[in-house]
């Protein structure tokens, strides 16, 4: 540092000794030769070291209760991190759950390096080495802001003119260093030297992760001060200031809570332990910048227990990473800071769970934004309505989930015709796989790695059916020559009709399934109907032969059904029916007789009756839908003309009948068209 940038420093910090002296009150905690504090934002909570009687700093613990604080008692987990240790540097994190602390083993020769603990159910855990940080110096005074983003700390620094010197403690500077994506510190090096000339000691970064408060000599031989800067714009810091200005005492670890100043007393004269006392705070200047803490829990959304998540804060414009946290194991409770009038992007992530995330704009208030439960899933719902491509109707089959990561199956639930659902758990992505009889397989990737936001999920699969190609050939029944016939296709198994105009002799048909067929050319021949069943023929081509219309023509007319006894036509007849009065309506010259027959039992006289009700029947609904009466005639024949003897119900179902009869021609057609 050069010479002008050394004497602007230290007549500033000589420059605020001038102020008034701040009325220090005593806090007795039992112990004497306390080396370093850290006490918690609600002040009722702290951590202390102490050397004793050997030598030997150890680490404590105090709670307030009642307003008073009650006894020390030991951190063995911290004072056994090394054997012979001696530790010191006690920094509590704000959530109160981690601390950082340096030791060393109590021998000839060992460096002081940093560790951390963390305490689960009350109780701290065997400390780890913080990794990255350690050098043959020594590394003390750990002070890292929330988010662990940043540590400060404070490091041996040897020059030439000091080598005699190298054990003195107050030779020390301020390091700060940063945690890569691994979690391991990095780019350790001094900051500002304007903030760190002089003989630093007691690092401590104020939650804000901004303002920093430390120990600093100007010289080996002057007083220890407290001491103020803060980092602003960039890295830029302001210049040191002291806070603390009796000149008798030597004053160590300073910390700033929200209404107080703590500090350690010096017991003498440069001696760097003492007795811990507290004030208000000696100017606002020396405040922390204003936060706000978010808390509260993150839990499984199914099971309600808690969960171990790890929480990423942005700066939401350049998302840079800010700070990093990690909800607690034993109860799931998560604490950030962030600093009030700003915006953040706040990521939650847990090993096998839900992706949430927060964008919070904190006015001055600084009024806490996130949910008190953060409610995370490891699981999903999939609903399949899984359908008909061609006639959007839903399918009866089977879908399967396959995970990828492992080849699992998870097999759905059928809630419904076409509605399948799955509970699909987090992490893997999964090959959606439909099937279903006579119609193609259909599968989709649905992607489940990586954040998953919702629960629920909804998709559509479409399922296109398996067909055969038919060709169809319609000739005249006498003459065997080619006949161009309409000809529409009645699916029996669902909602599908297909036609054929003349000269189309290829069709598509849905393989397993049974259509109705009807065939009728546009003159001069009777139509045909009959059905086809694709799951029992195998065949490829349909030969139809249609009946001329000349006189003398017979037709059975296979689909008209009466109520037992009665004349009156069932509703199953009216298709048949339909086709009759299309045909007469096409083929307006001819003149048919509708002739009804029945089986032998009852007497003549009866079944005569009967046939002849049920033949008028038929030419009524004919001439109800406008066909000319000129092309109508009934007759009723009894039992008098069997097809087969009458021997059986089998032959007397055959002998029950009605036939389309031509015998003759109008002279002067009928003008009705179809």
């Amino acid at each position: 540092m050069n010479r002008l940038l050394l004497t602007l420093a230290s007549s500033c910090l000589v420059g605020a000794i001038a102020s008034a002296q701040q009325q220090l009150t005593p806090v007795n905690i039992g112990l004497d030769k306390i080396a370093s504090l850290s006490v918690n934002r609600n002040e009722d909570y702290m951590l202390v070291s102490a050397i004793g009687a050997d030598g030997k700093e150890k680490a404590y613990e105090v709670s307030k209760e009642n307003g008073a604080w009650g006894s020390p008692r030991p951190i063995e987990a911290i004072n056994n991190v090394v054997s012979n240790a001696t530790v010191g540097g006690l920094f509590l994190m704000d959530d109160g759950r981690k601390a950082y602390f340096h030791a060393k083993s109590f021998t000839e020769g060992a460096n002081y390096d940093i560790y951390y603990t963390q305490r689960l159910n009350g109780v701290w855990t065997t400390p780890v080495k913080a990794d990255g940080l350690a050098t043959e110096a020594d590394e003390t005074s750990p002070s890292v802001v929330p988010g662990e983003t940043t540590i400060f700390f404070l490091r041996h620094q040897i020059v030439a003119d000091e080598r005699t010197e190298k054990k003195e403690a107050d030779k020390q500077t301020i390091f700060r260093a940063f945690k890569d994506a691994k979690g391991k510190w990095v780019k350790a090096e001094p900051i500002n030297a304007a903030v760190t000339y002089g003989f630093a000691q007691n690092v401590r970064v104020s939650h804000d992760g901004a303002s920093v408060y430390y120990s600093m000599r100007e010289n080996k031989k002057a007083q220890a001060k407290a001491v103020f800067s803060r980092r602003s714009d960039g890295d830029a810091w302001l210049l040191p200031e002291a806070m603390l200005l009796d000149e008798k005492s030597d004053y160590f670890y300073p910390q700033i809570t929200s209404s107080h100043m703590y500090v350690i007393v010096g017991a003498g004269k440069r001696q760097p332990f003492g007795t811990i006392s507290i004030t208000d705070i000696p100017a606002t200047k020396f405040k922390s910048l204003e936060t706000v803490v978010e808390q509260g829990k993150m839990i499984s959304m199914y099971t309600r227990k808690p969960l171990v998540a790890d929480i990423q804060v942005f700066n939401p414009t350049t998302h840079t990473l800010l700070g990093k946290y990690t909800s607690s194991s034993d109860d799931g409770s998560y604490h950030i800071v962030n600093l009030a009038s700003q915006g953040y992007q706040i990521d939650v992530r847990s090993d096998g769970y839900s992706f949430a995330s927060y964008l919070p704009e904190y006015s001055a208030d600084a009024k806490p934004q996130l949910p008190k439960v953060v409610e995370l899933f490891d699981t999903i719902s999939l609903a399949l309505t899984v359908f008909d491509k061609e006639i959007f109707r839903p399918i009866e089959g089977k879908v399967i989930a396959v995970r990828q990561s492992d080849k699992e199956i998870f097999r759905s639930v059928c809630e419904a015709p076409g509605r399948f659902v799955f509970k699909l758990p987090l992490g893997s992505n999964y090959n959606i796989i439909s099937t279903a009889k006579n119609f193609q397989e259909n599968k989709f990737m649905f992607r489940l790695e990586g954040d998953i936001v919702f629960h629920k999920f909804e998709r559509e699969l479409e399922m296109a059916p398996l067909k055969r190609d038919i060709k169809l050939h319609v000739y005249d029944d006498e003459t065997k020559e080619d006949v161009a016939a309409n000809v529409l296709f009645d699916n029996q198994n669902r909602e599908e009709k297909v036609k054929l105009l003349p000269k189309n002799i290829d069709v598509r048909l849905r393989e397993g399934d049974k259509y109705s067929v009807s065939v009728y050319a546009n003159r001069g021949y009777f139509f045909k109907a009959f059905d086809y069943d694709l799951s029992k023929d195998k065949g490829t081509t349909i030969e139809v032969g249609l009946i001329p219309l000349k006189i003398g023509a017979k037709i059975l007319l296979e689909n008209l059904l009466f109520e037992s006894g009665s004349a009156e036509l069932m509703p199953a007849s009216y298709s048949e029916l339909d086709k009759l009065v299309e045909l007469l309506k096409l083929n307006p010259n001819i003149v048919v007789e509708i002739s009804a027959h029945t089986d032998n039992v009852g007497s003549a006289s009866y079944n005569v009756s009967l046939s002849s009700q049920r033949a008028a029947a038929v030419v009524e609904y004919l001439i109800d839908n406008d066909v000319d009466r000129r092309q109508l005639t009934s007759k009723g024949y009894g039992f008098a003309q069997p097809l087969v003897p009458n021997t059986s119900d089998e032959n007397r179902q055959i002998n029950r009948r009605v036939e389309f009869y031509v015998v003759g021609y109008l002279d002067t057609p009928s003008t009705q068209q179809p």
